[in-house]
């Protein structure tokens, strides 16, 4: 496989701000916006500019609107709008900004001619992107440099047709029902980040609500929900102790259940073959994982690389996210112990979050997605169990 950066808003303000000291004083200030203003209207409908590079990140938008005191700290582009009166029932104002490399961030902020924040869009998304009714007035087009690695942006405001809404669905449309967890259970109001699987041999739902894991039936009287969490009682001593990150998965052909709860280059993990009636210690993770965003997954063997060491029939895959990279360890033998940590990309190559991992049921190709590699989003590959 090949690797992905732990890259989230609030705790890297300290480090950013720090960085911000180190930016050697011959670095020249980045171009302001080119050109300085634009219009778009009913006849022109779309204007670009750009500006950059930017050497110097400015977070302060973390505690709240940005402050652009420092120059180069913000690009400010006046944008006129200019549409005739009820042009706004068939139209939209459509302003974004794009980079070519997506381990950069900025920030985008629409404001009106009173200084009012009108739209904003300040994720780690390349674009970012904001949408607001094409009313006539005169607009500032802010954009902050949030970790900008020295790119440079370009940003277009254009005036654009809203998608059509779809036909009408000639068939029942889908239903859905919320099932409560009980007032009773520890984490009923707690779950953090959840996640859910469901055992292909028996039908329980297996939820996982932060340190707890409760067993779901559904029948005519509607949910039926037991406490079936990982303790020393059952098995699993480091079971429902402490977590920086809880996570489940249950393998979809075995219906095996394994309950990770992060701690740091480690996983307090163990595995239930019976729904969580007894659990199963495990190592939890491989030497050197990474210290954030854990996901498990598994699926067959590929027959490009070493295959089961025990009689449990399916590969296991623990990944997660390092400073500088991501990697993931493999196991053979059914989640109890696993190899070494394996670096799947590096910095130079992606960053921010990557999705779930997830096993080829045919194959067993092992895939881990990310938004952010280049100018688009990738999938890290391993075709030999995990090996490379």
């Amino acid at each position: 496989m090949r690797k992905v950066l732990l890259q989230r808003r609030l705790p890297v303000v300290a480090a950013l701000a720090a960085a911000v000291t180190v930016v050697p004083a011959s670095m020249p200030f980045a171009d302001a916006a080119s050109p300085m203003s634009g219009t778009v209207g009913d006849q022109a409908t779309t204007t670009t500019w750009s500006a950059g590079p930017f050497a110097v990140p400015n977070v302060t938008g973390a505690a709240g609107d940005p402050v652009c005191d420092v120059p180069a700290s913000c690009d400010d582009y006046a944008l006129h709008v200019a549409t005739p009166a009820g042009y706004g029932t068939g139209h939209q104002l459509s302003i974004s900004i794009s980079w070519p490399n997506t381990a950069a961030d900025f920030d985008l902020y629409v404001l009106d001619a009173a200084g009012n924040v009108v739209g904003t869009s300040a994720s780690s998304a390349d674009p970012e992107q904001v949408v607001l009714p094409p009313d006539t007035g005169d607009y500032t087009v802010r954009v902050v440099p949030y970790l900008p690695l020295g790119e440079s942006f370009t940003g277009t405001a254009q005036l654009t047709t809203p998608p059509a809404n779809p036909a009408p669905a000639t068939f029942p449309a889908p239903g859905y029902a919320n099932y409560a967890a009980p007032e009773s259970l520890a984490d009923a109001h707690n779950a953090g980040e959840p996640s859910i699987g469901v055992d292909p041999t028996t039908g329980a739902v297996m939820y996982q609500a932060y340190t707890s894991t409760y067993r779901v039936g559904f029948g005519a009287g509607g949910a039926s929900w037991q406490d079936k969490s990982a303790s020393a009682a059952n098995g699993c001593p480091q079971g429902s102790t402490t977590s920086l990150d809880p996570i489940l998965f249950t393998d979809r052909t075995t219906g095996r259940t394994f309950e990770s709860q992060l701690a740091g280059k480690a996983a307090l993990t163990c595995y239930t073959d019976d729904d969580g009636d007894t659990w199963t210690p495990t190592t939890g993770a491989g030497i050197n994982s990474g210290v954030d965003h854990q996901t498990i997954g598994g699926g067959p063997f590929a027959d490009n690389g070493v295959g089961a060491l025990t009689s449990y029939p399916n590969a296991v895959y623990y990944c997660s996210q390092d400073i500088a990279d991501a990697l993931c360890a493999s196991s053979h033998d059914g989640g109890l112990t696993y190899g070494p940590a394996v670096p799947i990309y590096d910095l130079t190559q992606c960053g921010g979050l990557h999705g779930h991992v997830k096993v080829d049921p045919v194959s067993g190709t092992v895939y881990v997605p990310n938004k952010g590699c280049g100018a688009g989003q990738a999938v890290a590959v391993s075709e030999d169990n995990g090996l490379h």
